[in-house]
């Protein structure tokens, strides 16, 4: 912001340049849609994440993805009709995100839609996530 414009203002700076502000373009906004009800648990095989989304076709209104350990689970309801019809459902566009453990592995992913519930499964890295390390002495590294 320009000295000048600073001078002009009783204020020293623009709503827009304030952390947070919806006119930022600076931060990021959180993605639109309404949260989909989930739990998640660590399995000894698979971790699992169930996500509650009754009276959807699959094929045409579902999408997962997976990537850098980020599940992302997006859906598409239509709205209900007559419009004097009262519902609890959410509809429109509908997405729920969650960061994975670091011991996911992102192409050990599997979904099924099954009685209203979507599960997705999600494999362990194959092999040790840590090791240990020998520290040598330093006059034994010489």
């Amino acid at each position: 912001m320009s000295a000048q414009k600073l001078a002009d203002h009783d204020s020293s700076a623009e709503l827009s340049d304030w952390a947070g502000s919806p006119l930022s373009t600076l931060h990021p906004q959180p993605a639109a849609g309404h949260p989909i009800p989930y739990e998640e648990c660590a399995e000894k095989n698979r971790y699992v994440a169930r996500f509650d989304l009754p009276g959807l076709d699959p094929d045409s209104d579902l999408e997962v993805s997976v990537g850098e350990h980020v599940l992302t689970v997006r859906a598409e309801r239509p709205p209900e009709a007559p419009a004097t019809h009262e519902s609890g459902f959410a509809h429109g566009t509908l997405r729920s995100t969650i960061t994975l453990p670091a011991e996911t592995d992102d192409r050990d992913v599997a979904a099924v839609y099954r009685n209203g519930i979507l599960e997705v499964n999600i494999g362990w890295q194959h092999g040790p996530t840590t090791r240990t390390i020998k520290v040598l002495h330093l006059s034994d590294a010489w």
